[in-house]
């Protein structure tokens, strides 16, 4: 699924307790299911043969500066949907 940056999304697949709890502890915040949210960055990984986004609405700098990273930690496009297909479901 191709999504794109300014893209309305909607948040489907919850990610397990154990990670929104290490992302917590450092600062994370993570997108609540059933909510819509702004793609604001669209991160391509063929060597993983994953796509990371970010969101608008969702600042995680925090857990960028914890873990030392260049660049802000981004959710798996597979647990969203565009907000419009979702509304069909």
């Amino acid at each position: 699924m191709a999504l794109s940056i300014g893209q309305k999304v909607v948040f489907i697949k919850d990610a397990p307790a154990k990670r929104k709890k290490a992302w917590k502890k450092v600062g994370g915040k993570y997108p609540t299911v059933g909510q819509t949210y702004t793609v604001e960055s669209v991160n391509e990984w063929p060597h993983r043969k994953l796509t990371l986004i970010t969101l608008e609405e969702i600042n995680n700098n925090a857990v960028r500066d914890a873990i030392g990273s260049e660049c802000v930690p981004g959710f798996p496009d597979w647990a969203f949907k565009p907000a419009d297909e979702a509304a069909v479901d």
